[in-house]
């Protein structure tokens, strides 16, 4: 949270946790409201509210290249994307994807992790999410034509 207990309020430090809130992946819906109404001795309440990811989502995509080269040809393509926003409790997320056209077919992995980066001391945290990914992709091209 960029903001402490009983600090003034700020426009940007509410925008900057609701920044944060959407870098972790984790959530569909993030609302991040201060509490107008119940303002009271100089503290202004604010409210967030969070709708977690669905653990895992599949999206279809159909496509095609039509005339785009030299011979005028129709070319289809298909592409399948499965992600899994929470891996596990360490924050690990994965995404896959499989592309297929008939001239490159392709195939990409990525695991990664939004973990919070670790206290040099109870003094002096380092700053912010940090995000480690690592991807694997494969590309094959059809030959001969």
């Amino acid at each position: 949270v960029p903001f402490k207990e009983n600090a003034a309020y700020s426009t940007r430090r509410v925008s900057a946790l609701n920044r944060q809130l959407l870098d972790t992946g984790y959530f569909s819906n993030i609302k991040v409201l201060p509490q107008i109404d119940q303002a009271k001795d100089n503290q202004l309440p604010v409210k967030v509210e969070l709708t977690p990811k669905a653990s895992h989502s599949i999206e279809l995509g159909l496509g095609a290249d039509i005339g785009q080269t030299t011979d005028k040809a129709f070319d289809p393509r298909v592409r399948v994307t499965w992600r899994t926003p929470q891996v596990n409790k360490y924050g690990h997320s994965q995404e896959t994807s499989l592309e297929w056209s008939p001239e490159r077919p392709k195939f990409l992995t990525t695991d990664g992790c939004t973990c919070p980066e670790p206290e040099i001391s109870s003094q002096r945290p380092l700053s912010g999410p940090e995000s480690n990914f690592m991807s694997i992709s494969a590309d094959g091209s059809v030959n001969g034509k």
